[in-house]
C-alpha cells in the first residue's frame, strides 16, 4: 500500500515538470500509450485513461486527467483496483521559480478503491513491478521509510495546500473470512505545510455500516524530529459520540511516547454499540449518557490510564488502568463506583425489566449422581474446536460497586475480581447483598481445553425475605407472606461447551430440604439427566392467595397388576406433526432424559401424599415411564408405567398401564370433601386397573374396576377428540351375591329365595349426542334381559330408547320373605263371624294381615317424580311367561314412552290363565300435582287353572274383570284420599273349592265381602240334596275420593242367592258393607223339616277397621232359649267336618247355654298398636258352635 503511494507522487511530479517542461500546444492524448505503458512497467498493472488528458501552463501549471482506472489482479470480483472519475492537480508558478514545490490544489473526484483476498491468499492492492535495476529501486526507496527532510543540496520542499477527495469509496471483501465491509461518502480536506516537517490538518468525513464518521484533527510543528503536539477529535453519528485526545507525542528518534488526555462522550452508548456491530444488543436500561475522561500515558511496552472519571447515566466512578507490554504483557484495571440509581435508567427507557424469580436458596447436602443421558451427536463435535483463551497475556480486574438502587431499594456490595493469566480465566471472588437479605457468592474458573471451553464453579446463595426480594424485582406470585422463607442454596457446576454437570445440589426452604444433581449435554438433541429428591414439601402452604384447590387431584395407587399386550386394542394412526392438545408434549421430543425424582412426603389441596416417585426416560421422541406411584394419598395408592412413543407427533401408548387402589374410601371421601354414596365398609377393596396401547387419538383400553365386591370390566376404543363417537366399549358386570351386592347399596334386601349372581354386559357405543346399547344381557338368578336401545344426549333431556326381552320368570323367589306367603293358606276353610267378634291379627296370613303389613298407614311423605323429568324414553318389553305365586302372565308385552316428565304406559298385554289380559296407564308428572290414571282389564281367566297352579283343589270358571282409576297428589295419602274410578267384575260358572276372594284384583277389591260367599260355597254345598251347582258372581263398583262403593254386587248359587251393598273406606281404612243371604228352602228345610222354620233371607252386616271388622250375622234361634237344637248334627260333622257346627251356628244356641251373637277374643295386636284389654278369663265353652267358629277362625 506504501509503495502504491509512492508511485501515486511520483506520477504527479512527472507531470509537473512535464507540465512546465512541454508546451501547452501538445496533445497530451496521443502520449495516453506512452503512459499507460510507463505505469505498467511500475506496476505490473494496467492503467486506463478513458477521458481526456489536458495541460495548461498559464495562469497555473494544472493537470485534469479523466475515467482514469488501475487493473486489479485476474481473479478478482471487480476488475478495477483504483477508478476516479477525474483527477487534478494544480501546481504554483511562482514557487517552482525559487526551487519550491507548492501544490495547489490534488482533487480525486469519485475514487473508487476495491480491496480483495483472493482464494489462494493473494490480496489485490499488493503491487509487485518488474523487477529491472530501476524498478528494483524505486521498489526499495517505496518500501523503505520516507525520505528524510531536504538539507542543503537536497530535494525542494513540497507543500500541500489542498488535497481534496470528493465522494469516495472503498470496499473490502474477504470471502474465506466471511468479510464484507464498505465505506462510503468519503469527503476529505488534507493540507500540509511540509510533508516531512508540518504541520498538519486534516478535516472530513465518511460513512461506514450506515454510521456517519467525523474528523477533525491537527498536528503540529515536528521538532527537532522528536515531537510535535496532536490534538484531533472524532465524531460518530454527528455528535451522538465524540472522541477527544489532545497531548504531545514524543521520542520520535528513539521510543515514542504519548503522552495526554482522553475523552470520550457518548448521548446514547447502546445504539452506539449497535451502530458499531448490529448484532450487539446492549440492555435497553443502557440507553444512556456515557462520558470518559482521564489522563493517558501510553508507549509500545506500557500504558497508564490513570484518575480516569467515569459517568453513565449520572452514576458516577473512578479507576485506573496499568499495563506492560515486556515479553509477557500485564494488564490490570481498577473501577470503583459509589453508586448507580438505575430508575432514572427506566424512567428514561420507558421500560422497567422484570426480574426472573429463580427461587434460589438453600443448603448443602450430599446429592445422589445423575443418570447419564443417552448419547448423541454434538454440533460442537462436528465443528472445529477453536475456542482459546490468550495464554501469552495476563489480565487483573477489579470492579466494586457500593450500591445499585432501584425501586425503593438496593443491592449493595457488590465485589467482581476476575484473572486471565496462563490460558486461565479465575473468578476470585463475585458477591452481593441484596434486599431480603440476598446473600450471593460465587467462584470458579474458565480454561480452554482441546479448543473448547471448559469451566469450574461453586455458588452460595440465601435469602431470609423472598416477599421482599420478589416484591423489589416487581415480581408478582400472590405468594402467602413469609413464604418461601429462609432459602438456602449451593451448587457446583463444571462443563464444557459440550456437558454441563451440577453436583451438590442443595436447596432447602422452611422445612423442605432438596438434594439432587444433573447433567446436562449440549448437542443437536439436548440430553438431560436428573435426580432429585425432596423429604417433604406442603405444597399448599405456597399457592397463591385465595388460589388454594378445592378439589383433591386424582387418586394415586402403588399396586401394579400384571398385563400382557394382547388385552390391549391398539389402533394404528398415522404420524403427523403434533398440534391440538398434544403440542405440549412436541418439545419433549426435541430432547432426550432420564428423570428420577422421588419425594417422601408432599401435602397438596389439603392431601397428604408419601412416597412419591418418578422415574421416566425421554429417547429420540419416545418416552419409557419406568415407575411414576404415590404410595399413598388420602387412602389412595397408584403407580403407572409403559411407554408413550412419537412424542413429535400422535403420541402412541405401548402397555401405559395405571394401577390405583382406594386402601381407605373414608378418608379420601373426607379430605375430598364429599359424601359417599355407600359406607367405607360396604364399598370394600376398591381398585381400578387401565391399560392403554395404540395413538392417543383413537386408543385401545382395556380397564377394570373392583368395589363392594363386584367387578365391572372395559374393552374397546376411545376417541377423546372425536365426539359424535368418543368411546366403542365392551363392558361387563359380575357380582357373586346379588343380595350382597344390594346389602352393599343400602337397600335392606332379604328375598324369599335364593337369587345368586348378577351380571350385566353390553357393548356400547357413542359420543356426546348420545350412544348405543348392544347385546345387552342382565342375568339375576334363573332371570334374564336382554335386548339393544339408544340414549339420545342431544334435546332438552336424554332419550332412551330400548326393546328387551326376557325369559321365564319366576317372581317368587325375588319377593321379599315376609311378603312371599299367598294371600291365605291353601285348604283354609272360610269361616262365619257371629256378632261382634273380632279378626285375630297376630299369626294370621290372610288378606286382610297382607294389606295391613304393605300398608300400615297411608304415608303423607313426599314422593319426588322430579326423576321422570331427567329423560325421556321409549322401552317394549316382552317376555313368555311371568310367574307369581303359582299365578302366570304368558306372553308379557310392554309398551311404555316417558316424554317431558309424563310416563305413560301404552300398551301391558298378556294371557292370565287363558284369559286376555290388558292394561295401560298414565303418570303424570308437570304440574304442581302428579296425576296417575290406569285401566286393567282381565278376560275369561280359567279360574281351574289359577286354582290348580297355587295349589289348591280342583275348580272350574270363568273370571273377567274391568277396572279404571285416576288419582293426583304428592303423596300415597294423596293418591288413596284422590281416587276415583270404576270397575267390575264377572265370574261364571264357578264349580268346586275356589277361593276366588284371594285371587289377585278381586281378593284385593271385593274380598272382605265375597269370605262370606266362599263360607256358603263351602259348607252349605257339602250336604245339598242335589249338589252344589255353579255359582256365578257379578259386582259393579265406582270409586269415588278413595270410598269404594257397590250396590249391585250378587252371588248365585243353586243353594243361595247373596246380595251385597255398601262402601270401603280407604283413606280411613275402614268398611261398612251389609246384605243378604237367601237360602234355598228346600235345601235346609229338608234337612230341618220337623225342627224349624227357616226364614227366606238371612241378613249381615260387617262394619269398622279394615283389618279388624266387626261381622254380625243374624242368628234364627231364639236368643232366651239360646237358639234350636238340631239332633243329629254330631252324626253330620262326622260325616262332612265342620257343617254341622256352621248350621247351628247360623241357627244358634247348642249343647250349653248361649246368646244369639257372641264375642270374639280380643286382638293380639300387630306389635305397632297397643293391645287391647283382656275381658274376664272365661270357662271354655262346650257350644259346638262356638268351637266351630273359633277353630274356622283360628281362635
Amino acid at each position: 500500500m506504501k509503495r502504491a503511494i509512492f508511485i501515486v507522487i511520483g506520477l504527479i511530479a512527472v507531470a509537473l515538470v512535464a507540465i512546465v517542461a512541454i508546451s501547452s500546444f501538445i496533445n497530451w492524448n496521443n502520449y495516453k500509450s506512452e503512459i499507460t505503458s510507463q505505469v505498467h512497467q511500475l506496476t505490473g498493472r494496467d492503467l486506463m485513461i478513458s477521458g481526456d488528458i489536458s495541460v495548461r501552463i498559464l495562469p497555473a501549471p494544472r493537470l485534469v486527467a479523466e475515467k482514469v482506472s488501475l487493473s486489479s489482479l485476474e481473479g478478482a470480483a471487480n476488475p478495477d483496483l483504483v477508478s476516479l472519475r477525474s483527477v487534478e492537480v494544480q501546481v504554483a508558478l511562482a514557487p517552482l521559480i525559487t526551487g519550491q514545490v507548492r501544490v495547489e490544489t490534488v482533487r480525486l473526484v469519485e475514487p473508487r478503491i476495491y480491496l480483495e483476498v483472493l482464494a489462494d491468499g493473494r490480496s489485490t492492492w499488493e503491487i509487485t513491478p518488474p523487477a529491472s535495476g530501476t524498478d528494483a529501486q524505486d521498489q526499495q526507496t517505496a518500501e523503505g521509510a520516507a525520505p528524510a527532510p531536504a538539507t542543503n543540496g537536497g530535494a525542494p520542499a513540497v507543500i500541500i495546500d489542498a488535497f481534496e477527495i470528493v465522494d469516495g469509496y472503498i470496499s473490502y471483501v474477504d470471502p474465506a473470512s466471511d468479510v464484507s465491509e464498505t465505506v462510503q461518502d468519503i469527503n476529505m480536506q488534507i493540507a500540509a505545510a511540509s510533508l516531512t516537517e508540518g504541520p498538519y490538518s486534516l478535516e472530513g468525513g465518511l460513512l461506514a455500516r450506515g454510521l456517519r464518521l467525523s474528523l477533525d484533527a491537527d498536528v503540529g510543528t515536528i521538532v527537532e524530529g522528536r515531537t510535535f503536539p496532536i490534538d484531533a477529535s472524532f465524531g460518530v453519528g454527528g455528535d451522538r459520540a465524540k472522541i477527544k485526545i489532545n497531548g504531545s507525542v514524543i521520542g520520535l528518534d528513539a521510543a515514542p511516547r504519548f503522552t495526554g488526555s482522553l475523552a470520550v462522550t457518548a448521548d446514547d452508548i447502546a445504539a452506539l454499540a449497535k451502530a458499531f456491530s448490529p448484532d450487539m444488543d446492549l440492555p435497553k436500561p443502557l440507553s444512556q449518557r456515557f462520558a470518559l475522561s482521564g489522563n493517558i500515558d501510553a508507549s509500545s511496552v506500557d500504558l497508564t490510564f490513570t484518575d480516569f472519571d467515569i459517568n453513565i447515566g449520572g452514576s458516577m466512578g473512578k479507576g485506573s488502568v496499568q499495563g506492560q507490554f515486556s515479553e509477557t504483557p500485564r494488564i490490570t484495571a481498577e473501577v470503583q463506583i459509589d453508586k448507580v440509581a438505575v430508575d432514572p435508567w427506566l424512567e428514561k427507557t420507558g421500560t422497567a425489566p422484570k426480574a426472573k424469580n429463580t427461587n434460589d436458596g438453600g443448603q448443602s447436602t450430599s446429592a445422589a449422581s445423575p443418570t447419564s443421558p443417552s448419547t448423541g451427536t454434538s454440533t460442537a463435535e462436528n465443528a472445529e474446536a477453536n475456542f482459546a483463551l490468550p495464554d501469552g497475556i495476563d489480565v487483573s480486574a477489579n470492579i466494586r460497586v457500593g450500591e445499585v438502587s432501584m425501586r425503593g431499594d438496593a443491592v449493595k456490595n457488590v465485589v467482581l475480581s476476575a484473572q486471565l493469566a496462563k490460558g486461565e480465566v479465575t473468578l476470585s471472588q463475585f458477591t452481593l447483598q441484596g434486599p431480603g437479605k440476598l446473600d450471593v457468592a460465587a467462584f470458579g474458573f474458565l480454561t480452554a481445553k482441546d479448543g473448547v471451553p471448559s469451566f469450574d464453579t461453586s455458588i452460595e446463595a440465601s435469602v431470609e425475605d423472598l416477599e421482599r426480594l420478589l416484591k423489589w424485582a416487581d415480581v408478582k406470585t400472590g405468594l402467602p407472606a413469609g413464604k418461601p422463607g429462609n432459602i438456602r442454596l449451593k451448587a457446583a457446576a463444571k462443563g464444557t461447551d459440550k456437558n454441563i454437570s451440577l453436583q451438590q445440589l442443595s436447596l432447602s426452604f422452611d422445612e423442605t430440604n432438596i438434594v439432587g444433581a444433573a447433567n446436562i449435554a449440549l448437542r443437536d438433541r439436548l440430553g438431560i439427566g436428573a435426580t432429585v429428591k425432596i423429604d417433604k414439601i406442603n405444597v399448599d402452604a405456597y399457592l397463591p392467595t385465595g388460589a388454594k384447590q378445592e378439589s383433591a387431584p386424582a387418586a394415586q395407587p402403588d399396586q401394579t397388576t400384571t398385563q400382557s399386550d394382547s388385552d390391549a386394542t391398539p389402533q394404528p394412526a398415522p404420524s403427523r406433526p403434533a398440534s391440538g392438545p398434544f403440542a405440549a408434549l412436541a418439545p419433549l421430543a426435541e430432547i432426550d432424559a432420564n428423570i428420577n425424582v422421588s419425594v417422601q412426603s408432599l401435602t397438596a389441596a389439603g392431601i397428604p401424599m408419601k412416597d412419591i416417585k418418578a422415574d421416566v426416560g425421554l429417547l429420540a421422541g419416545n418416552m419409557t415411564i419406568r415407575n411414576v406411584s404415590v404410595g399413598n394419598a388420602a387412602g389412595v395408592s397408584s403407580v403407572l408405567s409403559g411407554a408413550l412413543n412419537n412424542l413429535g407427533g400422535i403420541p402412541e401408548a405401548k402397555v401405559l398401564k395405571t394401577d390405583i387402589k382406594v386402601n381407605d374410601p373414608a378418608m379420601l371421601a373426607k379430605i375430598v370433601g364429599i359424601e359417599l354414596p355407600v359406607s367405607a365398609k360396604n364399598l370394600g377393596d376398591v381398585s381400578f386397573t387401565t391399560t392403554v396401547n395404540g395413538a392417543l387419538n383413537k386408543p385401545g383400553i382395556t380397564s377394570t374396576l373392583k368395589a363392594m365386591a363386584a367387578t365391572v370390566n372395559a374393552t374397546g376404543i376411545v376417541s377423546p377428540f372425536e365426539l359424535g363417537s368418543l368411546f366403542d366399549l365392551a363392558v361387563d358386570m359380575q357380582h357373586a351375591d346379588t343380595v350382597s351386592l344390594l346389602r352393599r347399596l343400602g337397600v335392606a334386601y332379604t328375598p324369599s329365595g335364593d337369587i345368586g349372581a348378577v351380571s350385566v354386559s353390553s357393548r356400547l357405543k357413542g359420543g356426546i349426542t348420545g350412544l348405543t346399547f348392544a347385546d345387552l344381557l342382565a342375568k339375576v338368578g334363573n332371570a334374564n334381559i336382554s335386548g339393544d336401545g339408544n340414549v339420545r344426549l342431544l334435546g332438552d333431556r336424554p332419550k332412551i330408547n330400548a326393546v328387551l326381552q326376557t325369559n321365564e320368570i319366576v317372581v317368587d323367589p325375588f319377593l321379599p320373605a315376609k311378603k312371599a306367603a299367598s294371600l291365605n293358606p291353601i285348604g283354609e276353610k272360610p269361616r262365619i263371624i257371629p256378632a261382634g267378634y273380632r279378626l285375630p291379627t297376630q299369626g294370621s296370613n290372610g288378606l286382610f294381615q297382607l294389606i295391613a303389613n304393605v300398608h300400615p298407614r297411608w304415608s303423607p311423605a313426599p314422593i319426588d317424580l322430579a326423576g321422570l323429568g331427567a329423560v325421556d324414553a321409549d322401552v317394549t318389553l316382552t317376555s313368555p311367561k311371568i310367574t307369581y305365586d303359582g299365578y302366570r302372565l304368558d306372553n308379557a308385552n310392554l309398551v311404555a314412552e316417558l316424554k317431558n316428565k309424563v310416563l305413560t304406559v301404552k300398551d301391558f298385554t298378556g294371557s292370565v290363565f287363558d284369559g286376555a289380559f290388558q292394561s295401560s296407564a298414565i303418570v303424570n308428572a308437570t304440574g304442581a300435582q302428579s296425576q296417575i290414571s290406569g285401566l286393567v282389564t282381565l278376560g275369561n281367566m280359567d279360574i281351574g287353572q289359577a286354582s290348580k297352579a297355587a295349589g289348591g283343589p280342583g275348580a272350574k270358571g270363568k273370571l273377567t274383570t274391568r277396572l279404571e282409576v285416576a288419582t293426583l297428589g304428592n303423596s300415597v295419602a294423596d293418591y288413596v284420599s284422590l281416587l276415583n274410578g270404576k270397575g267390575a267384575i264377572q265370574v261364571n260358572g264357578i264349580k268346586g273349592d275356589a277361593a276366588i276372594s284371594d285371587m289377585p284384583v278381586i281378593g284385593l277389591a271385593l274380598g272382605p265381602l265375597l269370605r262370606i260367599f266362599e263360607l256358603l260355597n263351602s259348607g252349605l254345598g257339602a250336604f245339598a240334596k242335589t249338589g252344589l251347582g255353579d255359582t256365578n258372581v257379578t259386582s259393579t263398583f265406582v270409586i269415588d275420593n278413595g270410598i269404594i262403593k257397590t250396590n249391585d254386587t250378587r252371588m248365585l248359587s243353586n243353594i243361595y242367592d247373596g246380595k251385597i251393598s255398601g262402601a270401603i273406606n280407604l283413606p280411613q281404612w275402614t268398611m261398612d258393607v251389609g246384605g243378604k243371604v237367601a237360602l234355598d228352602q228346600g235345601v235346609i228345610g229338608g234337612l230341618l223339616a220337623n225342627v224349624v222354620r227357616i226364614p227366606s233371607e238371612i241378613p249381615f252386616h260387617v262394619s269398622g277397621n279394615i283389618d279388624k271388622p266387626n261381622v254380625k250375622l243374624q242368628s234364627i234361634g231364639s236368643s232366651e232359649s239360646g237358639g234350636i237344637k238340631i239332633p243329629g248334627l254330631e252324626k253330620l260333622d262326622k260325616k262332612v267336618p265342620g257343617v254341622g257346627g256352621l248350621i247351628q251356628g247360623i241357627l244358634g244356641g247348642g249343647s250349653g247355654n248361649s246368646s244369639s251373637s257372641q264375642t270374639a277374643p280380643p286382638s293380639q295386636g300387630t306389635g305397632s298398636e297397643p293391645p287391647a284389654q283382656q275381658p274376664p278369663a272365661q270357662q271354655p265353652s262346650s257350644n259346638p258352635a262356638e268351637k266351630l267358629l273359633r277353630g274356622l277362625l283360628g281362635g
